[in-house]
């Protein structure tokens, strides 16, 4: 790169001219930087990792971690029921479609994903 510059003094001096503008936008615009170099390093993160291939099963998090409870609901139809309706009842009565919270225990008490 120093041969590149003796040889070429008004290439040298667009260079330095693109290196300060380039200083600039970051001292006077931090954030949009910090914002760019990072969807940059996600990216490169994102297609360098290793995939799970496309035949392995699919992992929940949420259906590991709750497996025991599962089972214990099955084993005990009434509570199941009971903590289905507290699950769909407020202060308010029933609670409207765009209000009701959804959690998982509504899911893995019909779920048969485990049987």
């Amino acid at each position: 790169m120093g041969n590149f510059m003796k040889k070429n003094p008004k290439r040298s001096k667009i260079f330095y001219k693109e290196i300060s503008r380039l200083m600039n936008v970051v001292m006077y615009h931090p954030i949009p930087c910090a914002l760019v170099l990072s969807l940059l390093f996600f990216m490169d993160v994102e297609y360098t990792l290793f995939m799970a291939p496309p035949s392995s099963p699919p992992f929940d998090l949420g259906f590991a971690l709750t497996h025991s409870l599962h089972r214990y609901l099955v084993d005990r139809p009434s509570l199941n029921t009971f903590l289905a309706a507290l699950n769909t009842v407020s202060n308010d009565g029933l609670i409207s479609s765009d209000r009701f919270l959804v959690t998982p225990l509504i899911f893995f008490c019909y779920s048969d994903m485990y049987d």
